[in-house]
């Protein structure tokens, strides 16, 4: 009697020790949660969210900075080859290609408002020549 019923108690405690040793982990028994698991979908796709807004946002700031940029050397290259004409019409082409040279080097939209008023102030090609260098 003895032995059937310390075999019967042994069975049972190898059983109850199978049953907690295959037991699945917390992350395991949280994954196979659908509620958990759909939570942490929507989390994880708020996140992806959150940085595409982000990297949207960075990206139209960067946009808008190039943009710009690109905008003002375009208009400054406009008002020099307006510039150069106005004296290729007043002087003569030489000065004209002279102060091409010295507009290219400037960076400053007031400074080239100015170098317009010098040419309407000035009456020879040398003195205009003089006076933005």
């Amino acid at each position: 009697m003895y032995f059937c019923r310390h075999i019967c108690e042994n069975t049972r405690l190898f059983w109850r020790a199978l049953r907690f040793v295959s037991r699945p982990t917390a992350e395991a028994r949280s994954s196979d949660d659908p509620q958990l698991g759909r939570y942490r979908r929507q989390a994880h796709d708020a996140g992806l969210r959150a940085g595409r807004a982000e990297g949207r946002a960075e990206g139209l700031a960067e946009g808008r900075a190039e943009g710009l940029a690109q905008a003002r050397a375009e208009g400054m290259a406009c008002q020099r080859t307006l510039l150069g004409r106005l004296v290729a019409q007043k002087f003569d082409r030489r000065t004209a290609d002279r102060m091409g040279e010295i507009l290219a080097g400037i960076e400053d939209p007031d400074r080239l408002t100015g170098a317009g008023d010098l040419i309407t102030a000035c009456d020879d090609g040398d003195d205009l020549l003089s006076r933005l260098s």
